[in-house]
């Protein structure tokens, strides 16, 4: 799985016209499972001795026309759909897809956070594929091994 936003370096390094779709029957289920999924999360510390100022320098950072001119998608296409709007004529090719992408994509119930000591999925899961693509073990065995693992990252937390 990429992010919508990687869609420039793996143009480039594929030297390759890539094109964003989403997952088969994402434009007709009655339930799609794509969702927006910010790729930055502003926070303010609860023990932060300037909430008030750091609750405006968020503010700025997602809602000001004039961060957004600085950060354009290099943290993401904008969330606030004014924002990208406005900076969609600023971007490249592929960044501009990337955006456009985002419009076409409805706005569905995110999945629950993943829990404490679950953050290696993706790379727990990539391991287990790769031990069937490369015949090493059964759909099977990658299965449970999965399952194992994560569950022991997940206990160990």
């Amino acid at each position: 799985t990429w992010w919508n936003t990687q869609l420039t370096a793996l143009t480039a390094a594929s030297s390759s016209k890539l094109k964003l779709l989403r997952l088969p029957g994402e434009s007709q289920a009655a339930a799609p499972g794509a969702y927006y999924k910010p790729s930055m999360y502003w926070s303010i510390s609860s023990r932060s001795e300037h909430p008030a100022e750091a609750a405006l320098f968020v503010d700025f950072l997602a809602n000001s026309q004039e961060a957004a001119d600085i950060l354009l998608t290099d943290r993401g296409v904008p969330a606030n759909t004014r924002i990208r709007a406005a900076i969609t004529p600023k971007l490249g090719e592929t960044d501009k897809a990337a955006a456009e992408f985002l419009d076409a994509v409805k706005v569905g119930t995110a999945p629950r956070v993943t829990p404490n000591g679950a953050s290696n999925l993706e790379a727990i899961i990539k391991r287990h594929t790769e031990e069937v693509l490369f015949d090493r073990q059964t759909p099977e065995q990658a299965a449970a091994g999965f399952i194992k693992e994560l569950q022991a990252e997940i206990d160990g937390a």
